[in-house]
């Protein structure tokens, strides 16, 4: 236990997939977030192990945060190269049973030229099987390449969305 808080809150937050609402800067009209926020940072200030956050949001993150961050890592944005590796990572889990074009679905991989990341590749390939599975059919490329669109059209609003908010406009 450290300062009284037990231990539970510190095991959820190593292994939390995302520490955002605890890294995001405070705001006076959110005051149970902050009050959340002034927990972690009691927390940190007196942690002895090694507690690791990850967030996507470095433009809000909390300067009170970064003054107790003893080591900050940045990983870079996935390559090209990258990017088709996970997909093929994924690929490898397809047969002639579950797939109906393996080899035109290589072509496409080969091919694949979106800026997506690890969790979105994944996302693709899972919606694609679903969609396939609820149709009782085999996987196709068409399916794929609907949820790419889907995807890349979801991408482009939220993008869109988080600056207008960044910026205030409605």
């Amino acid at each position: 236990m450290a300062l009284g808080f037990p231990s539970k809150l510190l095991l959820i937050l190593k292994y939390s997939d995302e520490a955002d609402v605890f890294l995001e800067a405070r705001d006076k009209s959110e005051m149970e977030r902050n009050a959340l926020v002034s927990v972690l940072l009691r927390v940190m200030e007196y942690y002895e192990g090694i507690l690791i956050l990850t967030t996507n949001r470095i433009k809000t993150f909390d300067v009170a945060v970064q003054s107790r961050v003893h080591l900050a890592v940045r990983f870079q944005d996935l390559s090209q190269e990258d990017r088709k590796k996970i997909f093929r990572i994924f690929y490898s889990q397809l047969n002639a049973g579950n797939c109906h074009e393996l080899t035109k679905l290589s072509e496409y991989i080969d091919d694949f030229e979106e800026k997506f990341n690890g969790r979105q590749i994944r996302n693709v390939f899972s919606s694609a099987m679903a969609l396939a599975r609820d149709r009782n059919e085999k996987v196709t490329v068409k399916d794929f390449k609907d949820v790419v669109k889907i995807t890349k059209e979801f991408q482009g609003y939220l993008e869109k969305e988080t600056w207008k908010a960044r910026e205030g406009v409605e």
